[in-house]
């Protein structure tokens, strides 16, 4: 076994991020957030033309929905405590990140929890009943197209964010707070309408989304039906070395891992992947 694997410890929260470490690398995923902006006023001030701002607009929003996405990935460790040491300091953030991502951060653990305790039990799992709607579990033959077709479906980003935040089942304080947040999004649209239109909502109602229900259909597709042992997804080296860490943040390919192992930070489930299953 090598030396990487041995690094790794199994003991819930030793391979997490101190306080200073986790909040640094939290900075530097916002912080690209608001680089592209800064970008777009360059070109717009050079009087850049049409096609290249339009074309640094497209790309800026793909880029930055994939840090939203990183985002999520890091409230998906808070859940569980696996981004920080301290477990107060997983749950504080993991509930700041929740609002910025319309989440409802007691249900979505609530669930994830089921999910990873029930995993295929319909009555149990807490993420079944979305994946089977959306075929996001559904195993088939040709699982590139019905990817393509999974992703590019409005419908299933409507599933997929129905029960994010239900107002009705959430307590005064959530909504409160979800309240306030929403009315700084629109106040901040009034203020900034062409960037905060640009590089944040389009990004996160469109990229965003897609990347996520993606991520669910290449770590669940295989492993719903027919009694299929839950396994990890094979890919090319340099699609998990190059494409991987800017498209799917914080490993999202090493679902099966995450699976065996829920408390090992996601950075480490690289190291471990060629642990037998």
């Amino acid at each position: 076994m090598n030396q990487e694997y041995n690094n790794i410890s199994y003991q819930p929260g030793k391979n997490s991020y101190t306080l200073f470490e986790g909040l640094f690398v939290l900075f530097l995923h916002v912080l690209i957030i608001f680089v592209f902006p800064l970008f777009y006023i360059y070109f717009f001030l050079s009087k850049a033309s049409f096609f290249v701002c339009l074309t640094y607009v497209f790309f800026s929003q793909i880029l930055i929905a994939t840090r939203i996405r990183s985002l999520a990935n890091i409230l998906h460790e808070c859940c569980h405590y696996s981004y920080f040491k301290i477990p107060k300091a997983n749950k504080f953030l993991g509930l700041f990140l929740s609002f910025f991502l319309l989440i409802d951060y007691k249900k979505y653990t609530k669930s994830h929890w089921a999910h990873h305790l029930h995993f295929g039990k319909q009555d149990l799992d807490g993420d079944y009943d979305n994946y089977q709607k959306t075929r996001v579990a559904i195993h088939c033959k040709n699982c590139f197209w019905t990817g393509v077709k999974t992703v590019f479906n409005l419908r299933n980003i409507y599933i997929y964010n129905k029960n994010n935040f239900d107002i009705f089942n959430c307590s005064f304080v959530s909504n409160i707070s979800m309240g306030i947040y929403i009315l700084g999004i629109v106040f901040f649209v009034f203020l900034f309408p062409s960037f905060m239109i640009y590089f944040f909502i389009i990004p996160f109602l469109t990229f965003y989304q897609m990347l996520k229900i993606f991520s669910d259909y290449y770590d669940h597709h295989k492993n719903y039906e027919h009694n299929l042992p839950f396994r990890e997804n094979k890919s090319f080296s340099f699609f998990k070395k190059i494409i991987a860490p800017v498209f799917f943040p914080r490993n999202d390919l090493y679902h099966a891992l995450h699976h065996q192992f829920p408390w090992v930070p996601s950075r480490c489930l690289s190291k471990i992947r060629n642990h037998p299953l």
